[in-house]
């Protein structure tokens, strides 16, 4: 794999799929980005299914107009459409997922242009017939897309989330921690001090269940230089974990994105991120553009996916 080339496709993807917000709320946005990805998988001679969905009207749920003073609000039905791509049998399958949509004031480069990138690119690889390549809508209105994908008769054996990928800083005091790993993840924490809270890895959250995929996924990671954290949570992995998880606050921060709907719908999930707002300046604002991700680095991730993913077994 020639990696500056992958680079150079990868920042080609991001700087036509962030050239704006793709947000439910600007005409044709998500219909141009969900678009653009099918005709990119399909020219490679991928098979794709459309999932459309509506939403119930909601009370309270996250805005994802990307309000700092108002995270969350009311609304009638939301309408999204997830796309799997595949080869084989989707159902059972290991699934490569990254969310699609972005906030209504942000292009969203890092979030998420660059996981949507790492799949185009994984798109590119003979991944065998037991992956597919899935992009979820509505993440940002409260993980909807995947709420309604996780409740469809085709259910995935794995699923990797790719969350934010794209933003590092190599300064000191860079990283920010959450709570939950200051009180769970003592050793990972004491290394990520000692070398000075860097911000230059990715983190990859995982479940007992997906624990084998979390460590395969690193070993490839580590060979390819390609710096990486696991945490795994151990929470309650049963069902009624929408209640549990708000007995027991701690680990929350780890529900931030799709792979959480896997998780309550006790299928083996992870998610590979940035840790976004917990370094990245540029979340949810419009400056969360094209020129502020490492493509490098991102290459490396879709490289170390193509070598671990074909291994791994449902």
């Amino acid at each position: 794999m020639d990696l500056s080339q992958v680079a150079d496709r990868m920042r080609r993807d991001v700087e036509i799929l962030a050239s704006r917000p793709r947000h439910r709320g600007i005409p044709g946005s998500m219909e141009a980005a969900r678009d653009y990805c099918i005709a990119a998988v399909e020219r490679l001679g991928w098979q794709v299914t459309q999932l459309p969905f509506r939403s119930r009207p909601a009370l309270l749920r996250t805005s994802d107009y990307g309000r700092k003073w108002w995270p969350a609000g009311a609304g009638g039905p939301i309408q999204g459409v997830n796309v799997i791509a595949h080869r084989g049998n989707p159902d059972g399958a290991v699934w490569l997922l990254a969310h699609l949509d972005s906030v209504h004031r942000s292009p969203g480069a890092d979030d998420n242009a660059s996981g949507v990138a790492v799949l185009l690119e994984c798109a590119r690889h003979d991944l065998g017939e037991n992956v597919a390549l899935v992009f979820t809508d509505s993440e940002e209105a409260g993980v909807l897309g995947s709420y309604y994908l996780a409740r469809e008769r085709i259910r995935p054996g794995l699923v990797i989330n790719l969350e934010s990928v794209g933003y590092f800083r190599d300064e000191p005091g860079t990283q920010r921690l959450i709570p939950e790993l200051v009180l769970t993840q003592r050793d990972t924490v004491k290394h990520l001090r000692k070398e000075g809270l860097r911000g230059n890895f990715l983190l990859a959250a995982h479940r007992p269940n997906s624990a084998a995929a979390a460590t395969t996924w690193h070993e490839h990671a580590i060979n390819a230089g390609l710096r990486n954290v696991l945490v795994e949570d151990r929470r309650w992995n049963g069902g009624g974990q929408h209640i549990t998880a708000r007995v027991n606050p701690i680990g929350m921060n780890l529900d931030r994105s799709d792979h959480a709907r896997f998780w309550r719908a006790q299928v083996p999930a992870m998610m590979i991120t940035d840790t976004a707002p917990l370094r990245n300046h540029n979340y949810h604002t419009a400056t969360d553009t094209p020129d502020t991700l490492d493509y490098s680095r991102m290459a490396l991730l879709a490289e170390t996916l193509t070598g671990a993913v074909p291994a791994l077994r449902c």
